[in-house]
C-alpha cells in the first residue's frame, strides 16, 4: 500500500492480492485522510486479486467523517 501526499489531496495505491489482510491496511490508510484533503484517490490498477473481504466494508474515511464514493 502506497499513499502520497499531493497539496490537497490523496492518493491510494494498492498492488498484488486485495484480501482481508490488505483490506485492513487500505482501511487504516482511509482513516488517516483529514478534512485537509479535498481529493482522496484509490488506484487499484495494481490489483491482480481482490475478494470481498478486501474491501473496507464501509468506505467511510473515519478520519474525515465523510464518504468515500
Amino acid at each position: 500500500m502506497d499513499v502520497q501526499h499531493r497539496r490537497s489531496s490523496v492518493l491510494v495505491s494498492a498492488a498484488g492480492d486485495l484480501d482481508e489482510d490488505a483490506g485492513e491496511v487500505l482501511q487504516r490508510a482511509l482513516d488517516h485522510v483529514t478534512m485537509d484533503e479535498q481529493d482522496l484517490l484509490v488506484d487499484l490498477h495494481g490489483v491482480a486479486a481482490m475478494d470481498a473481504d478486501g474491501l473496507p466494508t464501509s468506505w467511510t474515511c473515519t478520519g474525515a467523517q465523510r464518504a468515500c464514493t
